[in-house]
């Protein structure tokens, strides 16, 4: 019982000071969850043009980025993305993650539809990292840590003394017709315990990014006990996109997307690179080697669901090389990105996200409901609390 008062008084008073910073990082999570789909629907009608009623040739791919950078003098290009509907823009990105959008028949381009809504995710981002203050990152990692800790010391008070239903099902499910004190108990356990887990999952992967000494000894624990990945990159034949030695000879990207294809028929995107950038040099859709030019291609069947295949090109022989990320990758790498999309949601897909969106939300509740029970405490004493949650009689 000793232990459990003293459980119970941390967790009364860390989530009473760290509440509201909690609750600011639980609303930013939920919304920054689907940031990018909304980002996409919101540039539906430039993301997906259509195709034509009357069908025209498609522009190469070196023609739509030269006509963009005739279009947008100032444009330069950093990637470029395509995508096996036919209906589906060009997109391209510049260094400053700006976003383009190419109609690939007609070549009309279009700047991104809603920088509003960008600018209010980037809010979002800035609340979620340090507040939006200068000082505030330490307060938002402490938060996460705290949240961490709340959750585990919430699952230790929650724990029944008696496992039957009758003791245990307020603690469980929502209990119908209760008000005040006991509808925010029961709402506090109820939401805890179902949210419990990925809450746990969302706050130490935000642990392990926030903290440079906890991250290194991820990676020092995946060394360790994980299996190193694939040493052998994967080359193959490919034609030569220039003769060797010719490295100041046009690069055609057309020519190199188009060994990509062939060489992966089943792909479903794209993401071109371009380093330096095209059009901070020239006016045309070519650029002159040597140049570094990498692509990560998706086909939508590979496990885990993040996972790509990159292609790069040796600007000095115009040979590809291929190799599988997540397969070719050190153990620690491929720990570090399950860690940092499974705190975005965006691991495993879709429901990833709903599920991650619904926690932090849940926990938006806790905090609710959590501060409820404490306001009550403290200015109802009368009602002879004893240091603990209450629970049902069996």
């Amino acid at each position: 019982m000793k232990i459990r008062k003293v459980i119970f008084w941390f967790h009364f008073w860390a989530a009473s000071i760290a509440g509201l910073v909690i609750l600011i990082l639980c609303i930013t999570g939920a919304t920054l969850v689907f940031a990018s789909q909304i980002l996409d629907w919101s540039v539906r009608d430039a993301r997906h043009p259509g195709v034509p009623a009357v069908l025209s040739a498609r522009l190469s791919l070196d023609e739509a980025l030269a006509h963009a950078v005739q279009t947008q003098p100032s444009l330069q290009i950093a990637g470029a993305t395509l995508s096996t509907d036919l209906g589906d823009a060009i997109v391209l990105t510049t260094p400053d993650r700006d976003t383009w959008f190419v109609n690939p028949y007609s070549g009309d381009i279009r700047e991104e539809a809603d920088p509003k809504l960008r600018a209010f995710f980037e809010i979002m981002m800035s609340l979620h990292k340090h507040l939006d203050v200068t000082f505030g990152k330490p307060i938002a990692d402490a938060a996460d840590v705290v949240l961490l800790l709340l959750a585990l010391s919430g699952l230790w008070l929650w724990w029944p003394r008696t496992w039957n239903w009758a003791a245990m099902r307020p603690a469980v499910w929502f209990v119908a017709g209760n008000r005040g004190r006991a509808r925010d108990w029961n709402w506090h356990n109820v939401v805890g315990i179902w949210s419990l887990p990925v809450v746990v999952v969302l706050c130490a992967t935000g642990v392990v990014l926030s903290y440079r000494s906890v991250n290194a000894e991820m990676f020092s624990i995946a060394k360790r006990y994980l299996k190193p990945g694939s040493s052998d990159v994967l080359n193959f034949s490919s034609p030569l996109l220039q003769r060797p030695g010719q490295v100041d000879s046009p690069l055609s990207v057309e020519n190199f997307a188009g060994a990509i294809k062939a060489n992966m028929p089943n792909w479903r995107t794209i993401d071109l690179n371009f380093d330096p950038p095209i059009g901070a040099t020239a006016t045309s859709g070519k650029a002159k080697a040597p140049q570094k030019w990498d692509a990560s291609v998706t086909t939508g069947s590979e496990w885990p669901p993040f996972d790509s295949t990159l292609f790069a090109l040796d600007p000095a022989t115009g040979i590809l090389s291929k190799r599988d990320e997540y397969a070719s990758t050190a153990p620690e790498w491929r720990v570090r990105r399950w860690v940092r999309l499974l705190h975005s949601g965006d691991a495993l897909g879709s429901p990833g996200r709903v599920v991650a969106c619904l926690s932090c939300l849940a926990a938006c509740l806790l905090v609710y409901t959590g501060y409820a029970l404490a306001l009550r405490r403290l200015f109802n004493r009368s009602r002879g609390d004893t240091g603990a949650f209450p629970r049902a009689k069996s």
